[in-house]
């Protein structure tokens, strides 16, 4: 791509018209396939967010959340019917996820607790030691 920019950029910069019909000289196709066969198109992990072109199962990878300073984060994590999140306590005191669909006992600092989703939905969970703490599951 950029020597497109720069065949385009000496083009502009002749006096000779014919030079002008440089840029048209390099094919769009090829330039957009070498683009698109180097572009990366994996997920960072631990990313909830899917590229545009992926389907709902692709959305189904595992992920994990961490409870940091009396908070979830993310405080809202979207993934796909099948994936399983991960709850890991990083912080110095006792917290507890609780929620209708899922319970886990007290996690130290270090302690993790595992839920998998298995049908869509929204599921709000809370610290059932610190009720102001709060977070969602948003299953699709």
């Amino acid at each position: 791509m950029p020597a497109v920019a720069v065949v385009a950029a000496l083009g502009a910069c002749t006096s000779d018209p014919s030079d002008a019909r440089v840029p048209e000289t390099v094919a769009p196709t090829e330039t957009t396939a070498a683009t698109a066969t180097t572009t990366p198109t994996t997920q960072v992990p631990g990313s909830t967010v899917a590229p545009a072109t992926t389907t709902a199962s692709t959305v189904a990878r595992d992920t994990s959340i961490e409870i940091v300073d009396f908070a979830f984060v993310p405080a809202v994590t979207n993934v796909g019917t099948g994936a399983t999140v991960r709850w890991t306590n990083a912080d110095g005191f006792l917290h507890q996820i609780s929620s209708e669909s899922f319970f886990s006992e007290g996690l130290d600092e270090g302690d993790s607790f595992e839920f998998t989703f298995d049908e869509a939905g929204e599921y709000p969970y809370f610290c059932g030691i610190h009720n102001f703490m709060s977070g969602t599951v948003v299953v699709a």
